[in-house]
């Protein structure tokens, strides 16, 4: 929900999927009823991924870090 990667690479993705095409999926309460406050949240976790995926932060000499 932090936005943060849970697996590394495509394999990893590929293989999840494959591991639980079969089990039950199910949508929160929450969020099948329309709150914004359940969703924002989700909203939030999304942006935070496409952001770490879109940007590289560099090191600079002084410690400081570069977007």
């Amino acid at each position: 929900m932090q936005g943060k990667a849970v697996l590394l690479n495509q394999k990893e993705i590929l293989d999840a999927l494959t591991v639980h095409k079969d089990k039950n999926r199910f949508v929160p309460d929450a969020i099948d009823k329309g709150d914004e406050e359940a969703i924002k949240e989700l909203v939030n976790a999304v942006q935070g991924w496409l952001n770490d995926q879109a940007v590289e932060i560099e090191k600079q000499s002084d410690g400081t870090e570069k977007k």
